[in-house]
């Protein structure tokens, strides 16, 4: 995001936020990613982030104490014996070749059987009644007004645990550890600006990560801290994390 799209984004978080709290209105932004979530935090704003889920990681800015317009598209092939296996950018790719435009969409999650498309509810029926193959496999699209109940715990299922072992708890120190990278690449993830912890930039290799916390880094993935560290003999942290 440059900083002439980061100053439109404000000014509009500002206005709606403005209406909001003289009780004239109720809004909310389109899609925020990781950048656009930091903007909004960094606000101190009333309204609240919604991506449809705990852990989403595309998010809109809610404002007015209403339910978010989000809604789920469930995606399967028509045939499974002539599906392909379709990754994140297959769905996506589809989807903005309808003309779709990204800001509308959240996440995008894959189970084993079919996907679902995290959407704001004005592109919702645009997207089931057009959006028929993805790759070379011909879809059905189903309209949801929530999250299949199965698909989070499939999610989680997929997480891994990891024990790693760090010197600190040092923004660098712990995704250096946690992403096998070395303390000096793990750093320079941090001064371009895309390391994130719930949701704010992570503006400093030297701050402190916090159990609970979820770590962001594009391109990498997401982690949290799952309990408070052990320190071992040699004064070095033992540390468990999830890796997402």
């Amino acid at each position: 995001m440059d900083e002439r799209e980061a100053a439109l984004l404000k000014k509009r978080l500002m206005e709606l936020d403005n209406k909001a709290s003289q009780g004239y209105f109720e809004g909310y932004s389109d899609f925020l990613d990781l950048y656009g979530q930091d903007i909004f935090l960094s606000l101190g704003l009333s309204g609240r982030l919604s991506g449809g889920y705990d852990d989403a990681e595309r998010r809109i800015a809610c404002f007015g104490g209403f339910d978010p317009p989000i809604k789920f598209i469930k995606t399967e092939p028509k045939s499974k014996r002539f599906s392909d296996p379709l990754c994140h950018r297959d769905i996506l790719g589809a989807l903005m070749s309808l003309g779709i435009k990204r800001e509308t969409l959240g996440d995008i999650l894959i189970s084993e059987d079919f996907s679902v498309i995290i959407c704001l509810e004005k592109v919702a029926e645009y997207i089931c009644e057009n959006l028929e193959s993805i790759r070379h496999t011909s879809v059905r699209c189903t309209l949801l007004d929530r999250l299949p109940d199965n698909i989070l715990s499939e999610l989680s299922e997929r997480s891994e645990t990891l024990t790693v072992f760090t010197s600190s708890l040092r923004a660098d120190a712990l995704i250096a550890a946690v992403f096998s990278l070395s303390r000096n690449d793990a750093q320079k993830i941090i001064a371009s600006e895309r390391a994130f912890s719930n949701g704010r930039l992570i503006t400093s290799p030297s701050s402190t990560v916090t159990e609970g916390a979820q770590i962001s880094v594009r391109g990498f993935g997401r982690f949290y801290l799952d309990r408070p560290p052990n320190e071992t003999k040699k004064g070095r942290l033992r540390c468990t994390v999830i890796k997402k």
